[in-house]
């Protein structure tokens, strides 16, 4: 009787943890970008490209969350996890913002600005990371969970093994 108890019991914890992974395998599929695949794009003569690439980050890193990003104040749309928008530009100076002040976007964490000096017939990349800051944990007046969020100039070598697993943000 024990025994046949005591299977339930486990069965039932089982499918429930199963369940429960399957439903967050979900969620965080959910949350991805789901566009056309990575493939780069040949600027036209006197232009160049920007790409601004989410690699997938999971749980930890708020792959549930997607800010708004704007290239001066034109709006590229949203950028979700393991996902990539990309804009052609002339040559000179930009601000690249990511943001979570707008309706589109779903976003916790402070602005996001960066200028970037585009060059003649470049392809300019650059990595948005969200990562669960470890010494949150240590933090006595604040306690809670914190994450550090970088927007980062890659090089386009480096660059090229991220972004080609990533699918286009609409």
């Amino acid at each position: 009787m024990l025994s046949v108890m005591l299977d339930t019991y486990f069965s039932i914890k089982g499918f429930l943890k199963l369940s429960f992974l399957s439903l967050l395998v979900v969620l965080v599929n959910g949350c991805q970008a789901t566009g056309e695949k990575y493939e780069e794009v040949q600027s036209e003569a006197n232009k160049s490209m920007i790409y601004i690439y989410r690699p997938n980050i999971g749980i930890k890193g708020k792959a549930s969350e997607y800010p708004e990003v704007f290239i001066n104040d034109t709006s590229l749309g949203v950028l979700r996890a393991k996902g990539y928008m990309k804009q052609e530009l002339p040559v000179g100076q930009y601000e690249i913002r990511i943001t979570g002040l707008t309706d589109k976007a779903n976003w916790s964490f402070r602005d996001i600005k960066h200028t970037v000096n585009v060059k003649h017939e470049s392809q300019n990349y650059f990595r948005l990371m969200v990562r669960f800051d470890p010494e949150s944990n240590n933090r006595l007046l604040e306690p809670g969970e914190h994450y550090l969020v970088f927007l980062t100039p890659v090089e386009p070598g480096d660059a090229s093994y991220e972004i080609r697993n990533t699918k286009f943000s609409e």
